[in-house]
């Protein structure tokens, strides 16, 4: 099993990140 690294680009809006917090149950993500 390989782990899936998630991050977000610098120049991200909110509601991107949102969508990816929402989508992989996170409570952070990288940049």
């Amino acid at each position: 099993m390989s782990p899936q690294i998630i991050s977000v680009p610098v120049d991200a809006s909110q509601s991107e990140v949102l969508q990816i917090i929402r989508k992989y149950g996170l409570f952070a993500v990288p940049v």
